[in-house]
């Protein structure tokens, strides 16, 4: 079973396509997105935050991708954030900040986590 979830960012519709789960790494997640209109082929890296700390260095790395124009970095195409959820002892927000990139398939040899 195929779970599929739409994100709606900037007036355009997305799907994730979880059956593509790209890469799990430290702090963040990329999974593969579909464009609905077009059906183009997007990477979206999620970076979850724990705090105003962790909000503060995912929107650096916003800026900082939005700041370089250069033909060997990948492109920032769009971004957002969304609340996920609080902790329960403090009322600290968990977020989400959603950066999506052109997909670029690429062969790569799988690794061992």
């Amino acid at each position: 079973m195929v779970e599929c979830t739409c994100i709606t960012m900037f007036f355009k519709v997305y799907s994730t396509l979880a059956l593509y789960f790209v890469v799990h790494r430290g702090f963040s997640v990329v999974d593969l997105l579909e464009e609905a209109r077009t059906r183009r082929l997007f990477a979206m890296k999620r970076i979850t935050c724990h705090g105003k700390s962790d909000e503060r260095v995912a929107m650096r790395e916003v800026e900082v991708m939005r700041a370089i124009k250069h033909r060997n970095i990948i492109p920032l195409v769009e971004y957002t954030s969304i609340t996920v959820g609080h902790h329960v002892q403090s009322e600290d927000l968990i977020t989400e900040v959603m950066l999506v990139m052109p997909y670029y398939c690429v062969s790569v040899p799988p690794t061992v986590i």
